[in-house]
């Protein structure tokens, strides 16, 4: 709870003051509990997000013993290559993001720019292996349900999916197979846009959530979808629409942000594009 603590005295808040402790999932899980929050009415806003490094000896060393990073030499920069064939693992980053999470009656009291609504949020546990996600993505599908059970709104809605996306082995492919279970209707599955920031700026860890859900809210503010980076041959049983290697303008009226841990910890978030004149 240390870094919580210095993060509210040197941002001046005042209030409840959590550290979320669930992997790769624990920023998206921090601003997941804070939506709550304000949507009960226990607060009128909230700072979220998350701040993660592991570039040190003793943690990589424990991520190479689990088989996560890549050791490919051969593509240099561009090592990270979610939903690629020739990926290899993931590309550990360091960095932070936080959002600040308001009521509309809060934001609209202090003037504030609105960037995206959050409307729903999901999680579950696969109880399936430390290590390794369920193959089948079950518990990624249950939390993508969860967050947009949550939301009120059908899978036929969303536009956008920021995926974990990882460039691992394992996640890429049970990622997709739980997108095309959650949005299987009407072939919906198809017709998705989809991204991995992390082609981008590697894996934050804990932190991974925060930025890629910014990213998101960008998306719906300015309906263009980020492009998969180093996406140069899909593997086969990786066939949906990542936006590879180029950013794509299109409508982002709702979208989902995926983020799935260590030892199954998943979280999904909803965002909604914000129109002032539907809350006039």
């Amino acid at each position: 709870d240390r870094l919580a603590q210095l993060i509210a005295a040197e941002a001046g808040c005042a209030g409840p003051a959590a550290n979320v402790s669930a992997a790769c999932a624990g920023a998206a899980q921090a601003v997941g509990n804070a939506f709550r929050m304000i949507r009960r009415g226990e607060r009128d806003c909230a700072l979220a997000g998350g701040a993660d490094s592991v570039l040190n000896l003793e943690t990589m060393s424990a991520l190479h013993v689990l088989g996560a990073p890549s050791t490919e030499t051969r593509f240099g920069h561009a090592l990270c290559r979610p939903f690629d064939a020739a990926r290899s693992g993931l590309v550990a980053g360091e960095g932070a993001g936080y959002l600040v999470l308001e009521s509309l009656p809060h934001a609209r009291a202090r003037g504030a720019r609105i960037i995206a609504e959050l409307v729903g949020y999901g999680s579950s546990l696969d109880g399936y292996k430390l290590t390794a996600p369920d193959p089948q993505g079950r518990g990624a599908a249950a939390a993508m349900q969860a967050a947009l059970a949550d939301a009120r709104i059908a899978p036929g809605a969303i536009d956008l999916v920021n995926a974990h996306g990882t460039s691992t082995r394992l996640n890429d492919v049970s990622e997709t197979r739980a997108i095309r279970s959650v949005f299987a209707d009407d072939g919906h599955a198809q017709r998705l846009s989809i991204t991995a920031n992390k082609s981008q700026f590697g894996h934050l860890i804990a932190a991974a959530a925060a930025p890629e859900l910014i990213a998101t809210a960008l998306s719906c503010r300015d309906d263009i979808v980020p492009p998969t980076l180093h996406l140069d041959q899909p593997d086969p049983e990786c066939d949906l629409d990542y936006t590879p290697r180029q950013a794509r303008a299109r409508r982002v009226e709702f979208a989902l942000s995926n983020s799935f841990g260590f030892g199954g910890l998943n979280a999904c978030l909803v965002l909604r594009k914000h129109r002032a004149e539907a809350h006039a």
